[in-house]
């Protein structure tokens, strides 16, 4: 890639600029903005992550209306020229993938590689795919749409319960546990849906089930548990960036407590798959969920070819995947100098966030803002 003259900020444009994700990239930068210009595209003007960013440009939803959002961010390409395009939710990185085969000659500042790797990691049936192409240790995986005895010989071969999951999604939405046969049989036939064997302890499943069958259903309830999340790169030419491992403690799909890890197995799987996806034509940010079965093992059961929710948890544990990026893709170092070693885990929480009405009532009127 081209580099950048290290006298001018370098532009940052992130597609769904406010979302957690984009969120988690301005958090990371939140010291080093003297060294880099934001620019977000996002469909919310209510949203009021939005009004930390340099300049905000108005779109659709890509889902509702790809032409024009395409159109938006061809006219945001050329009136800002940013260095670097970084994809915040699943449907920016294909979209974004597509466009770099479309756009080679900007490509070189898009954060992703060929639109095929990209459907890979979206499509949790190609994942697994993927993974069995590679030998890669994802979580045994069958398409709903399989015939129903091999369907149920599957459910018998790796026991109850199940986990029933869309094939497209993010943060636990739509999954469901089946725990029997009459359960598995109900989604049989479901084209977006697939069955993946469950990574945790069955105690727990059972447990719960005694709880509901004797006191009612609890009003809040979660089996999501310890997640192993490792975070690789890409770099342009092909090679194999950091790999950095933690252990997140999971809270209806969000982490709430992140520290580092260092099991081997974990880095391991990591260098194998960002080796496996840069083959296949992958570049920038990998991010690899994993869980550990109650014997041990460690399984893949959901990539994400992006930064994610925790990117800024990982900056404060030592990790600096965005200063990477810049300095893979734009050839400038805009390293703090700080040192986060002496941190050893991450508490994540929420906080409150104002709007000023005046600036929604502009960013809605004219279709753009800037700060200042």
């Amino acid at each position: 890639s081209s580099t950048v003259s290290s006298q001018s900020p370098i532009k940052i444009m992130m597609l769904s600029g406010a979302c957690l994700t984009g969120q988690n990239v301005m958090a990371t930068l939140a010291c080093r903005r003297d060294k880099v210009q934001t620019i977000a595209l996002n469909s919310d003007p209510e949203e009021p992550a939005l009004y930390e960013f340099d300049h905000v440009r108005l779109v659709p939803e890509l889902r509702k209306d790809p032409a024009r959002f395409l159109a938006l961010f061809e006219a945001a390409m050329q009136d800002f020229q940013p260095d670097m395009v970084v994809p915040c939710r699943d449907d920016d990185m294909l979209f974004l993938a597509e466009q770099s085969k479309r756009l080679p000659g900007m490509a070189s500042g898009f954060l992703c590689g060929n639109a095929d790797t990209a459907s890979a990691m979206l499509n949790k049936l190609e994942s697994w795919k993927f993974s069995e192409t590679h030998a890669l240790p994802f979580a045994p995986t069958i398409h709903c749409l399989e015939d129903p005895n091999d369907i149920v010989a599957f459910a018998n071969r790796h026991g109850y319960p199940l986990i029933c999951k869309p094939m497209e999604g993010f943060a636990s939405k739509g999954i469901s546990l089946v725990t029997n046969e009459h359960q598995l049989r109900h989604h049989i036939g479901a084209e977006q849906m697939i069955v993946q064997a469950f990574l945790g302890d069955p105690l727990v499943v059972d447990e719960y089930q005694q709880i509901c069958a004797l006191g009612g259903v609890p009003l809040f309830q979660s089996f999501e548990g310890l997640k192993v999340s490792i975070q690789t790169y890409t770099n342009a030419d092909g090679s194999v960036g950091r790999i950095f491992v933690t252990e997140n403690t999971m809270r209806q799909g969000r982490s709430e407590l992140v520290c580092v890890s260092d099991e081997e197995d974990a880095h391991d799987i990591g260098v194998r798959c960002t080796e496996a996806f840069a083959a296949a034509g992958w570049r920038g940010p990998l991010n690899i969920q994993c869980q550990r079965t109650p014997e041990g093992e460690l399984y893949i059961y959901e990539f994400n070819g992006r930064f994610t929710g925790a990117t800024s948890a990982r900056y404060y544990l030592g990790y600096d995947e965005i200063g990477a990026a810049i300095l893979d893709r734009c050839g400038v170092d805009i390293s703090d100098g700080e040192e986060h070693s002496a941190v050893s885990y991450v508490k994540r929480g929420l906080v409150s966030r104002a709007l000023r009405q005046h600036d929604v009532n502009e960013l809605k009127e004219k279709g753009t803002w800037h700060a200042g």
